[in-house]
């Protein structure tokens, strides 16, 4: 089980999400999640293939990083899509 596909078994929910829309058979994503008891951001980046599941190897809460709360933070969400090796 992981965070991207069953959030909510993790109490979280998906915020936002960004993918590189011109890949083929491949991902390349950040996902911004939110803690639904108390709003808390959390971010996580996963690149791969087709072959694995996105955000596979990303199993607890403590996989992601806390995201802080600033304006500032979305963008540099959306920038480490780019980044993702």
């Amino acid at each position: 089980m992981n965070v991207y596909y069953n959030p909510e078994h993790f109490g979280l929910e998906i915020a936002d999400e960004f993918h590189r829309p011109d890949l083929w058979y491949e991902f390349d994503m950040v996902v911004v999640f939110r803690r639904i008891e108390d709003g808390k951001l959390f971010w996580g980046a996963d690149s791969g293939c087709s072959c694995p599941l996105p955000f596979e190897r990303f199993t607890s809460i403590e996989s992601l990083s806390p995201l802080p709360e600033t304006e500032r933070s979305f963008q540099l969400a959306k920038d480490a899509l780019f980044s993702v090796s």
